[in-house]
């Protein structure tokens, strides 16, 4: 994903903040996905209509081609950090994943 990659740089070297960057990196996701994947349409949560509740994690709400929904978390690493399963959570029934490579 040369492209995706490329949106990330620009991310973290034109971003400042944590704040910014991880806005920045929820509204790269939010394309991503819906280029990549079977998902039609992508909402930033706070954007989502039928949310309700704090925020409990969720930085995407999605709705497949089919109609389901589907709440994603979004993780903001630095490129040389591992990114493990501890710092995720896991909401609903299923799951999926978008791989992007680190080098």
């Amino acid at each position: 994903m040369p492209q995706f990659d490329e949106a990330l740089t620009l991310v973290r070297d034109r971003i400042t903040g944590l704040f910014g960057m991880g806005c920045s990196f929820e509204r790269l996701m939010q394309v991503a996905l819906i280029r990549a994947t079977c998902i039609e349409r992508v909402r930033l949560r706070r954007e989502w209509p039928d949310r309700d509740g704090p925020d409990t994690g969720i930085a995407l709400m999605a709705e497949e081609r089919e109609g389901n929904p589907c709440a994603i978390q979004c993780k903001f690493f630095e490129p040389h950090r591992p990114i493990l399963n501890g710092p995720l959570t896991r909401f609903g029934r299923g799951q999926c994943q978008l791989s992007t490579s680190r080098a």
